[in-house]
């Protein structure tokens, strides 16, 4: 368990997550090395959807493993994980097509159900509009969205580059049909919190971001 004061397993990623950005490159990659190092460290906490994904990392898996993961769990784990350190990406100071596209890369190396990797798109371009353009938190919110529909195009393809779906049985095209069928699933949630319901279903991406 965690001791008093003690950080959580998310937050612990959030700094992994940032420290892979900021102190190279900001590739992906980088960023996978730094979680296979915290979890080399014994952490007191490791998601079960994580600790599939990361594990398979270590045994070569590579940027595929969270896909591979996924897959093997019979494709119906949306875990908040991803979700939860996405706001790293924003941090770590990217913007336009590169936030959107590390977002996505970042996400899905331990969390590659299309649900999540629309709420962590979501999210980015959400702090994005809140820092940056000092809007509403509703207007935000919907202009968020917006971004968000128009990035679903590059999701399969920034999946592609980055290798996801070697030694899967999935494909781009089979992802990009899932990705629209997650959308109005997301789209609901996001409306709901909008309008400041709680949908709560723990530990699924769509609920916090409601």
């Amino acid at each position: 368990g965690f001791l008093p004061g003690e950080s959580t397993d998310d937050s612990q990623m959030t700094i992994a997550t940032l420290c892979g950005l900021t102190r190279g490159t900001k590739d992906t990659g980088e960023v996978l090395r730094h979680y296979l190092d915290w979890l080399a460290h014994r952490p007191p906490d490791v998601g079960n959807l994580t600790g599939s994904a990361l594990r398979l990392a270590q045994r070569s898996a590579g940027q595929a493993a969270g896909m591979q993961a996924w897959v093997e769990g019979g494709m119906t784990n949306a875990g908040n994980g991803g979700l939860m350190r996405a706001a790293g990406v924003y941090l770590a100071g990217l913007s336009g097509p590169e936030l959107t596209g590390t977002a996505v890369s970042v996400t899905a190396l331990t969390h590659a159900d299309p649900r999540c990797l629309i709420a962590s798109v979501y999210m980015v371009k959400l702090l994005e509009r809140l820092d940056l353009f000092g809007q509403p938190y509703k207007d935000a919110g919907l202009a968020a969205w917006i971004e968000t529909e128009q990035a679903l195009a590059l999701v399969g393809s920034t999946l592609e580059t980055h290798g996801c779906f070697q030694g899967t049985s999935m494909t781009e095209q089979a992802y990009a049909d899932l990705l629209v069928n997650a959308a109005p699933e997301v789209r609901k949630r996001v409306d709901a919190g909008l309008a400041g319901q709680l949908l709560a279903e723990v530990g699924y991406d769509a609920a916090v971001i409601a």
